[in-house]
């Protein structure tokens, strides 16, 4: 009867030990929201922890997989995934990120991978590629944020009638081989 007790606890002891070193470890995102980042910017890692009960902070073995294009604006997904010494790892986290295109006014000045003429128009506006790149679509924007225009094209020049619309500023977007060209128009 001692031998089949003593046989008893080491098999439950043995059990408890695999069971208390399955778990899976814990990674953390310091801000698990998704992130936008600009075109042509510098991506910085949110910054990731991964602790588990047994191996402590394992951090440094978070692999981040995953192709993030900060030249090309676009959506990107990138996953982390951490094993612990015991080979157990969790569901790997996915962090949505997305490229896009902000231009400050100076920025904005400066951008010249299309010319637009004449600025100050009385409708009829001409926007010529630079770099001979296709225009896919060009939109107006109002200052209340409203589209009032939308078209798309697959041509290095286009000529705009916009005659219909009121005087005033507009912001002016010009999507080409997946970047998008911001620019003032003002129509009077």
């Amino acid at each position: 009867m001692i031998k089949l007790s003593y046989a008893f606890c080491t098999l439950f002891l043995l059990f408890l030990s695999l069971t208390a070193y399955s778990a899976s470890p814990v990674i953390t995102i310091s801000d698990n929201s998704d992130i936008k980042t600009s075109i042509y910017s510098t991506y910085l890692d949110q910054g990731s922890t991964a602790i588990d009960a047994e191996d402590g902070i394992i951090t440094s073995s978070i692999l981040v997989s995953g192709n993030l294009d900060t030249s090309k604006m676009g959506n990107y997904y990138l996953q982390y995934i951490v094993t612990d010494l015991s080979g157990n790892s969790p569901k790997e986290y996915t962090l949505y990120t997305e490229i896009m295109q902000t231009l400050n006014i100076s920025e904005l000045a400066r951008d010249q991978r299309f010319i637009v003429y004449p600025n100050l128009s009385s409708g009829s506006v001409s926007i010529q590629s630079v770099h001979h790149k296709l225009i896919i679509s060009i939109s107006l924007v109002n200052s209340l944020g409203h589209q009032v225009y939308n078209e798309h094209f697959n041509s290095k020049e286009e000529q705009l009638a916009l005659s219909y619309l009121p005087s005033r500023m507009y912001l002016l977007e010009i999507a080409s081989g997946g970047l998008l060209t911001q620019k003032r128009l003002i129509i009077n």
